[in-house]
C-alpha cells in the first residue's frame, strides 16, 4: 500500500535557501529512487522557516530504506544542522475514496 510522508521542518533563521538549494541538487535523485513516487519541498508563506517535505512512497519499507540511504551519505545530519526544533515526521496510508 502506497503511503505519504511529511516531515515538518523548523528551520533555524536564515537556513531557508541553504536548504532548498540543497533538496535542489538531492530530490532529482529521491525522485528516481526505488519506491519513490514523488515528492516536494514547500515552504511557509508567513514563515519561511517553516518548511515540509511531503512524498510519496511504494511502502512504508521502501521510504525506511530511503531514509537509512541518506543517514548513511550524511544528508539527514546536515538537515539536523539547519533545524531550531526537532522535526515532526509522519507517515499516513493513501485511502482509495
Amino acid at each position: 500500500m502506497s503511503v505519504k510522508v511529511v516531515f515538518e521542518l523548523n528551520l533555524q533563521e536564515g537556513k531557508t535557501s541553504d536548504l532548498v538549494e540543497m533538496m535542489r541538487g538531492a530530490l532529482p535523485f529521491t525522485r528516481k529512487y526505488d519506491g519513490c513516487e514523488r515528492v516536494n519541498i514547500c515552504v511557509g508563506q508567513e514563515d519561511q522557516t517553516q518548511v515540509i517535505l511531503v512524498s510519496e512512497w511504494a511502502s512504508k519499507e521502501k521510504y525506511l530504506a530511503y531514509v537509512q540511504y541518506r543517514t548513511d551519505d550524511g544528508s539527514i545530519a546536515k538537515i539536523g544542522s539547519m533545524l531550531a526544533s526537532e522535526p515532526r515526521l509522519s507517515i499516513y496510508d493513501i485511502q482509495d475514496a
